[in-house]
């Protein structure tokens, strides 16, 4: 079992009782480079969200490892962001975990807030959604808030 970050390495230890490796790695571009170099494997199945990004699927394939990609959950906004991001004024920093986040979010937050507010990404496919549409987004070594300065 490969996992891109810890948080995913400690739920399968926990809820599975399975070890897994590759929690070191941050991104699925990394983990992709990973399992490509172990050589352990000829196929993986990808249990994913319908919005994931191919970003590990197509560097495993490029490298003759068959991915069965399974969409098992469906990601969609909260009916109650809207009116959740209305008052951000007691925020200084705005923290994403994802690029639908970034999707959802962003069309709530006004012009003024985009450009004085200070906004931080949970690993780089998060940052470059940001990036979009603010300038200078901090980004996290690895992927979890703890890693935060």
């Amino acid at each position: 079992i490969y996992v891109v970050g810890e948080t995913t390495e400690a739920a399968v230890r926990n809820k599975l009782n399975l070890e897994s490796e590759g929690s070191h790695c941050g991104s699925a571009e990394s983990l992709a480079e990973y399992v490509i170099k172990q050589k352990s494997c000829s196929r993986v199945i990808f249990p994913a969200s319908t919005l994931a990004k191919d970003n590990l699927q197509k560097p495993l394939e490029s490298a003759g490892i068959k991915v069965e990609r399974i969409n098992c959950y469906e990601t969609s906004e909260n009916t109650e962001l809207q009116k959740l991001m209305t008052n951000l004024d007691r925020y200084q920093v705005l923290v994403f975990f994802s690029p639908s986040g970034v999707d959802s979010a962003i069309k709530y937050i006004s012009k003024e807030d985009l450009k004085t507010k200070k906004y931080v990404s949970i690993g780089e496919t998060t940052k470059k959604a940001l990036g979009k549409y603010v300038e200078n987004v901090a980004c996290s070594k690895k992927p979890n808030l703890e890693s935060q300065d």
